[in-house]
């Protein structure tokens, strides 16, 4: 049996913080997107040129909640997107550097911005 050549990276308990890259990490490691995920079903597969179901990439399991929105979050979710994020993240942050303020007054600024006006 051939060993997979990706690494695996360790994963991460919901209690600690992912930093990007990690977060690219897992990207570059996960199964190419796009994925999808059909109305009904519980697996997630990757999406073909033609529109249609490639390799199965995942089961979401009926003992959660709401399986269907699970599914259909974890689709969309696929590396092509996160990636996406990543970047718009990480260029957040150098525009935020730029102002070369401390957090704590980024933070009472945008809280400024955010307050309904009186």
């Amino acid at each position: 049996m051939k060993a997979n050549p990706r690494r695996t990276p360790p994963m991460t308990t919901p209690t600690e913080s992912t930093p990007a890259p990690t977060l690219r990490e897992l990207i570059k490691t996960a199964t190419p997107g796009p994925w999808m995920h059909l109305i009904g079903d519980t697996v997630l597969y990757t999406r073909l040129n033609d529109g249609c179901r490639g390799m199965h990439v995942a089961k979401v399991l009926d003992i959660s909640p709401e399986p269907q929105a699970n599914a259909q979050l974890i689709a969309r979710c696929n590396p092509a997107t996160m990636l996406l994020v990543v970047e718009a993240l990480e260029k957040s942050q150098d525009r935020l550097k730029r102002f070369d303020l401390p957090s704590h007054e980024i933070s009472t600024a945008l809280a400024a911005l955010n307050s309904p006006t009186a």
